[in-house]
Parts: C-alpha cells; sequence; structure tokens
C-alpha cells in the first residue's frame, strides 16, 4: 500500500472511530434528551387540560353561591327599604316602631336587628336584647361609619357598610337607608329625616347559601373583601379557619353597593391529577430510556462495522434486532419518523409512519403527496412548515390525516434541523410523528363539558354568553341586528312534581330538538338551566321578522310531545329582545327578554312579547308595591269583604264567599288582581291566607250566634297554603276552637291549583273533609281537564266560571255546556253555583236548568261586615233576599 494510500486510510479510520466515539458518549444523553422534551410537553398538555377543566367546574360552583350570597344579602337590605316606607309614610314619628319591627323580623331571614336613627343618632332598635351599645351612636360623626352614612344622605341611596366588628359584639353588616321626608326646607330640598337601618349578621346572615356544600364537593373557599382603608384581606366566612385564600384559586365577584366581594373556590386535592401525571411521565421516562440505549448499539455497531465478517454479521443482525423493538416501541407509543431527501425532495417514511399516514411501507412522500392525505382545513398549515424547513427552520405542529374508510387521525409533528455541514453547507432535515387523536378527543369532551349541556346538547349559558357577545360585536362592525329569544315553558314545575325528574328531562329533551329546527346554521339555541331556553338570531332584518320566528317556535311547542308514552300538550312564554335597540350588552339583553318573558306569563302564558321601556316602570313599581305588601299585615291594611251566594229556589242568602281587600292607606283600595298574584309569588301568601281564616272564622262565629239561619261561608285556598303542613294544624286549630256546625265552612280550590296538585294535596284535601269542612271546585271550565278533577278528587260544590254565565242564555253553545255542566254535577251528587250572575235573563235560565245557587252583582256586590249583617237581619224579617237595594 502506498504512503498516500495508508495515510488516507488512517484518515478515514480516525474520523470512523471519532464519530463512534461521539455517538457512543453523546447519542444516548441526546436522545434521552429529546423524548423527555417531548415527554414534558405531552405531559404540560395533558395537566394544562386538566387543569382549564377544573377551573371551569370550579367557576361554575363559585359563580352559583356568589349570586346565591348577593341574593340573600339584597333580601336582607330590603327590610330597610320597607323601614324606610314606614317612616315616610308616618312622618316621622313611628310610634309603634317596637310591634312593626318585631313583626317584620320573620319576614327578612338574616336580619339580626332593625334600627331607627332620626338625624343620625340610633334611638331605637328592635330587638333590644343584646344591642343596647348601639343606642345613642351618631353615624355621622362616628370616624369609623360615617363615610357610609354620609354617602347614603347624599346620594338618597341604600349604602352596605363592613363587614366589621359590630357595636353589639360579632361580625356582622350595616345597610342604612336614608329617609326624606314628604315636606322640604328653606332650600327647596326634601327634608332629610336620618337613617333606617338593617344589621345583617355573620355568618348567621349565610345560612341559607349553604356555603358548606362546596366543601362535600371537595372545594376550600373563602368569602373575602379587601377593607377599602387598609387593603388588608378581611375573610367573611371560609372552611380554612380564617387563613387568607391561596393564588392558585378561581374568583368570582360578588357585587354589593360598598365595592366587590369576591368567593374563592379551590379544589381540596389541587388542580392536578398527579395519578395521571405520574404514569405518562413513567412511560415518557421508560421510552427515553429505551431510545437511549437503542441509539448506543446502533453507535456500537457503527464502530465496529469493519471488522470481521461474523462479527459484522452479528453486529448487523444485533442492529436489526434493535430496529424491529423501535418499531415496536414507535407502534406502542403511536409514533413514527421520518428523514428528508433532499435530492428527491421527499421523505423517506419508517415504518410506522407509513402505517400513520396509511401507505404502504418505504414510502417517500412529496409535497403534493403529503397534502393529498392532509385534512383540506390544515392544508396551508403544513405547507406553510414544509418551506420553512427547507430554509432551515424547525418546530411543532398538528393537523389532520385523512384516509379513506379510516377516521381523522390527529398527528403531532416535531420537526429538526441538523446542523449543516461545514463543507458542503448543507443541512439534514428529520422529524417525528405521534398519533395524538385520543389526547384529542379527551381535549373535546372536555370542552364541550364546560360549553354544552350535558342533558340537551345545546350550548350552556357560558358558550351562549360568548356567542351573543360576539354577535353583537359583529353587529355594531356591520351596522346589522341581533334578536334575542327568551323561552321559557309553562308549568314545567308541574311537569317534575307529578310525572317525575325523568319525564321532566324527557321533555326539555324534546324542545330542544324542536328548536334546533326553527333555527339557521349561523343562530345559536342554548339551554340557561331549567326550563329556560334562549337563542340568538344573527342578521335580523327587522322586528317583524324576530315577531314571525317567535310565532313559528309557539306553533312548534304546540304540536303534543310523547312523555312517558303518552302525548301531551305543553306550551311556552317567549320574551324578545333586539340589539342595539333594547340594550348592547349580553346582560341588558337577557334582562329585558327575561322581564318581557314574565310580562307574557303574566297575561296569561302561552305567548310572546316584546321588550318595551315600560316593563322596566312596571318592574320597579312592582318591587314598590311588593314592599309595601311585606307591612300590609303587620299595619293591618288588609280586610275581608263579603258577597253573598243566594239559594236559587227560595232567593234567600244561604252563605257567602269571603274576599280579601287591602286598604292601602296612600292608594286606597288594590285590585285583588294586582297584589294576590304578587303575594303568591313572593310566598306572602301563606300568612296572609293564615290571617283570612282566621279572621273569616271569628266572623262566621259572630254571624252564628246572631242568627239563627244556618250561613255557609267560603274561603278561598292557594296552592301554597295546601302544601304548608302549618295551615293543616291551623284548620285544625281553628275549627276544633270554633264549634261551628257541620258544614259550615266551605274551602275553594281552583283547577289551576288541581294542575298543579300532588299526593301531598290530595293528602290535605282528604283531612279537611275528615274535619267536616266542605271542598268547593271553583272557576270550573277555565283549566284543561276539568272532568278529570270531577273523577280524582271528592268535591261538595261546583261553582261554575262567570265567563261561561256570561253569554246565557243568549249564545246557544254556552247555554248547552252550562246545562249539561248542571246536570252532570247533580248526576254526581254536587250543588252548583253559577258565579257572575248579573242580569235578570240569566237568573231566569239558571233557576229553569235547576241551578242550585247564584253569585253576583245582580244580587250585590262584595260587602264589608257590616252591610253583610244588616243584609242576614233584614232576611229574617223578609221571606227572601230580594236583591242590592235592599
Amino acid at each position: 500500500m502506498s504512503p498516500i494510500a495508508l495515510m488516507t486510510y488512517h484518515d478515514r479510520s480516525f474520523k470512523s472511530r471519532l464519530t463512534a466515539v461521539v455517538l457512543g458518549q453523546w447519542g444516548p444523553f441526546l436522545a434521552f434528551l429529546v423524548v423527555a422534551c417531548c415527554t414534558a410537553f405531552g405531559l404540560y398538555r395533558v395537566d394544562s387540560a386538566h387543569g382549564k377543566a377544573e377551573k371551569s367546574n370550579a367557576l361554575v360552583q363559585a359563580t352559583d353561591k356568589g349570586d346565591a350570597v348577593k341574593r340573600v344579602i339584597d333580601r336582607g337590605l330590603s327590610a330597610a327599604l320597607a323601614l324606610g316606607a314606614l317612616v315616610v309614610q308616618s312622618q316621622g314619628e313611628m310610634a309603634s316602631f317596637e310591634e312593626v319591627g318585631t313583626a317584620m323580623m320573620p319576614l327578612y331571614p338574616g336580619a339580626a336587628a332593625l334600627q331607627l336613627a332620626p338625624s343620625g343618632v340610633t334611638r331605637r332598635v328592635v330587638p333590644i336584647l343584646g344591642n343596647e351599645k348601639t343606642l345613642g351612636h351618631n353615624l355621622l360623626t362616628d370616624p369609623a361609619r360615617s363615610r357610609e352614612a354620609l354617602m347614603a344622605r347624599d346620594t338618597g341611596k341604600l349604602t352596605l357598610a363592613g363587614p366589621f366588628k359590630l357595636l353589639q359584639g360579632g361580625l356582622g353588616a350595616v345597610g342604612r337607608y336614608p329617609v326624606f321626608l314628604n315636606s322640604y326646607d328653606g332650600s327647596g330640598e326634601k327634608l332629610f329625616w336620618g337613617f333606617t337601618t338593617v344589621v345583617l349578621r355573620f355568618p348567621d346572615i349565610l345560612e341559607e347559601v349553604r356555603l358548606h356544600e362546596l366543601g362535600e364537593r371537595g372545594y376550600d373557599y373563602w368569602l373575602w373583601r379587601k377593607h377599602p382603608d387598609s387593603g388588608e384581606i378581611q375573610i367573611i366566612a371560609g372552611s380554612s379557619d380564617g387563613l387568607a385564600p391561596p393564588m392558585d384559586r378561581v374568583d368570582h365577584p360578588v357585587r354589593m353597593t360598598n365595592g366587590d366581594w369576591m368567593l374563592s373556590v379551590k379544589p381540596i386535592a389541587g388542580w392536578r391529577n398527579h395519578q395521571e401525571l405520574f404514569v405518562l411521565g413513567l412511560l415518557g421516562f421508560l421510552f427515553a430510556t429505551l431510545l437511549a440505549r437503542l441509539v448506543l448499539e446502533m453507535a456500537t455497531l457503527r464502530a465496529h462495522r469493519e471488522g470481521l465478517e461474523t462479527v459484522v454479521s452479528q453486529r448487523t443482525e444485533r442492529l436489526a434486532q434493535r430496529e424491529a423493538e423501535l418499531q415496536r416501541a414507535q407502534e406502542v407509543a403511536g409514533m413514527g419518523s421520518w428523514v428528508f431527501d433532499r435530492d428527491q425532495a421527499s421523505r423517506v417514511l419508517s415504518p410506522n409512519a407509513c402505517v400513520l399516514f396509511g401507505l404502504a411501507s418505504n414510502y417517500r412522500l412529496g409535497l403534493t403527496a403529503l397534502l393529498a392525505r392532509v385534512h383540506p382545513e390544515d392544508c396551508a398549515k403544513v405547507a406553510s412548515a414544509w418551506q420553512l424547513a427547507l430554509n432551515g427552520e424547525g418546530g411543532a405542529l398538528e393537523y389532520r390525516i385523512s384516509v379513506a374508510g379510516a377516521a381523522d387521525r390527529w398527528i403531532f409533528e416535531q420537526i429538526e434541523i441538523q446542523a449543516p455541514d461545514a463543507s458542503s453547507g448543507k443541512f439534514e432535515m428529520l422529524g417525528t410523528l405521534q398519533d395524538v387523536s385520543v389526547q384529542k378527543e379527551r381535549e373535546a369532551i372536555i370542552w364541550n363539558q364546560a360549553n354544552f349541556d350535558t342533558l340537551t346538547g345545546l350550548a350552556n349559558r357560558q358558550l351562549f354568553q360568548d356567542r351573543l357577545d360576539q354577535a353583537i360585536a359583529r353587529a355594531k362592525r356591520n351596522k346589522e341586528r341581533v334578536g334575542v329569544v327568551f323561552l321559557d315553558l309553562d308549568g314545567f314545575k308541574w311537569i317534575n312534581d307529578s310525572l317525575g325528574h325523568v319525564e321532566g328531562d324527557e321533555l326539555l329533551k324534546a324542545v330542544a330538538l324542536r328548536l334546533r329546527k326553527c333555527v339557521r346554521q349561523q343562530d345559536t339555541v342554548a339551554r340557561l338551566g331549567g326550563d329556560e331556553f334562549t337563542i340568538v338570531i344573527e342578521n335580523l332584518q327587522d322586528a317583524e321578522t324576530l315577531r314571525h320566528f317567535a310565532i313559528k317556535v309557539l306553533d312548534l311547542m304546540r304540536e303534543p310531545i310523547l312523555i312517558g308514552g303518552a302525548l301531551r300538550h305543553q306550551t311556552a312564554s317567549v320574551g324578545l329582545t333586539i340589539c342595539p335597540d333594547d340594550g348592547e350588552t349580553v346582560e341588558a339583553l337577557l334582562r329585558n327578554a327575561d322581564m318581557a318573558m314574565y310580562q307574557g306569563k303574566r297575561l296569561g302564558k302561552n305567548q310572546y312579547r316584546f321588550y318595551a321601556s315600560s316593563m322596566q316602570d312596571a318592574a320597579n313599581r312592582r318591587m314598590t308595591l311588593e314592599a309595601e305588601l311585606h307591612t300590609a299585615l303587620a299595619n293591618g291594611e288588609f280586610v275581608l269583604h263579603y258577597q253573598p251566594v243566594v239559594d236559587a229556589r227560595t232567593g234567600r242568602v244561604s252563605g257567602a264567599e269571603a274576599l280579601l281587600r287591602w286598604a292601602h292607606p296612600h292608594k286606597g283600595m288594590v285590585s285583588p288582581m294586582e297584589f294576590i298574584p304578587l303575594a303568591e309569588e313572593t310566598g306572602l301568601i301563606v300568612p296572609i291566607g293564615e290571617w283570612v281564616f282566621r279572621q273569616a272564622i271569628t266572623q262566621c262565629q259572630a254571624w252564628a250566634a246572631e242568627f239563627s239561619d244556618p250561613l255557609r261561608l267560603s274561603i278561598n285556598v292557594s296552592g301554597a297554603q295546601l302544601r304548608k303542613r302549618s295551615f293543616l294544624e291551623l284548620v285544625s286549630e281553628q275549627m276544633a276552637a270554633a264549634s261551628l256546625g257541620s258544614n259550615c265552612i266551605q274551602l275553594e280550590i281552583t283547577e289551576t291549583v288541581l294542575m298543579e296538585s300532588n299526593a301531598v294535596v290530595l293528602e290535605r284535601l282528604r283531612q279537611f273533609r275528615e274535619m267536616g269542612l266542605e271542598l268547593a271546585l271553583d272557576d270550573f271550565g277555565t283549566g284543561y281537564s276539568s272532568l278529570s278533577y270531577l273523577k280524582r278528587f271528592t268535591f261538595d260544590v261546583l261553582k261554575v266560571d262567570k265567563s261561561f254565565i256570561e253569554d246565557c242564555p243568549k249564545i246557544g253553545n254556552s247555554t248547552r255546556v252550562v246545562e249539561g255542566t248542571i246536570r252532570l254535577a247533580h248526576s254526581l251528587g254536587l250543588k252548583v253555583v253559577a258565579e257572575g250572575v248579573e242580569t235578570e235573563e240569566q237568573r231566569s235560565f239558571l233557576q229553569a236548568v235547576e241551578c242550585d245557587y247564584l253569585q253576583g252583582y245582580l244580587l250585590s256586590r262584595p260587602v264589608a261586615a257590616d252591610a253583610f249583617k244588616s243584609m242576614l237581619a233584614l232576611q229574617q224579617v223578609n221571606a227572601a233576599w230580594v236583591g242590592p237595594d235592599i
């Protein structure tokens, strides 16, 4: 061998050994490092997805309880408003404050004390026990309390001070309402009287919210605020013994009049799923170790390539074995690899990479062939990454592969660029591929759970608000309109209570399916919760288009729905708002649509209503009336009037119906149609109804003692009263004490109450009959299934609604319906009372068809107790009651 050849040989041998040493020392470490980085990235993605889902769930819990805290605080603060109205009414005297305050306290759960502070100085307090220290306290001069008091006086609005340590001990907050009398000072301003104050004690005020349920659901929680002066965190309630909330928490602001409070939650077990991260990390570590070992073996084979033929054969066999192991490992991990062939501008795929692309082994893939297998939506992204790699820029990307006959497959690709060769300047390009379809499916499931209702598959409140916010932004840019439809099912509570929650869920799913059929692809249908649904209509032309859409929805809802093996009829009430006409924010549009929907419900349900600004005025009036209604019972503003019920054959007064009237001190007589529904909604119908029953029993006793003729007194009973056991106990107590004759008291139950009845109501009616009370079915014919009630319930009297009587005997259909109803009632052993008798023709017709009793303006309007007593006295003298002129 020549010297030059020998030098060349030694030079190549040296380079080969040097390469083997470098690969042997650094190759395993680099391989381990690459796989470890990929594993760490994967763990980061999994941990991020899990953390987002946990924080979304935690935010839902915090939002639910935070909103409940605000409702409870606001309800307690309304006591100060009601007390202020009484002070104005009494022109600042309020002589009976202790009695009124004591009566008001049970109506405002959470209120620990009520105070009067004329000229800012606390003079009177209920209860006085435990609150003696507050007497004489000047709110306007106390440095620790004056800021909120002065703010309330200057703004004329209710303020909330605290939480802070109360003078009477303990932690609490104080609501102060400035009172201005209806008189004026020298400057023409209303005269400032002072403050009405309600004290809210913690944690008593929060008992109804049941914050401890967060702990039962696996969360630590903190209700706190930053002190407005010191900036220190003040814990109001929590599960961690006064410790400040940690940094890695989820916050929901609770908007209060004195600034924001915060409800913070954090899972007790933490945000991470440590077990899953440990398993994935262990797998990644094992794979990295295996890959490093394979690289080490490949370097060893390369170092001994010039050995003996047998050694080469052995090393080749071992290398093939290691490559097989690598292939199996890649198959297990769903991974593949490729190397770029610059001469042919294509990627040389590993066997497992070919499997991922649905190709035969040993396949070369150029850009055109690659894009043919990439999902059309991802082609631009893949082509851009290809071009960047050709320019020497690596990176990572995710895209979908579409293979005929198989589901789309998500691929995570990492492109690596090796250092360029010193002599040629060319660089090597290679990449790894991993099938991340399962991970993507998990992420999709988590996203769906966070944004879609699990029962109906519709968008949930969070996604709806996001979609509506985006629609409002697009409408502003394009000068378009957006319609919001707020739909609430009529009588859904009855479905749940009577048929069960399974049938109720079936109904909600059926309604969701129908609503989907009504909308276009770009519109959004959502379920806010319970039986409330919302729809966003984008690119709205005008209000008429939205009106036609509402009619279409209501028509579709009226079609029978198969629930629990039976066809059922379900209606809905719909409220409509338009952006920007009725609001330009999500909150305003939803609030106004909700207000319009409730207007439709109050007007009879099964209809739609557009929002109007007058509805806000009506809502404000309604709030004022509600506040006055809370104090009306304590102030003795309710009275009973009595409308005679006359025997159709003899013309004698056989009984009366007790009717509630509200003698408002400033507004005069308030219509029952205005305050009775409000009392039922607020729950005040229960204490008011108990007062009516006591008053009616007392009056009936007085008439029974004075007059010999038997008299039957009818008392209306609401569904809320029937469901209360306390009402049953009251009736039993009053009937036992009154010692009235059999069947002197008659309870009137409307068809609406029976439509919402359950086993409890059935048992109550049975118990009332055992006490000797008669039962009357009121407003017969106004419901949906009147005949079914006569079969399910045992009644003594059937009262035909005045809507049927008013057309008799002029309209033949009404005449036949009334006559048939009377015959049906008589065949069942029931007496019949005809309501709304106003003409002699109606009286003659009802006498001819053998109606038992008559009631209406022809005979007498409802009158006070003294006037009714005069009627009874006159009847003892005359043979019969002859009409209102007597």
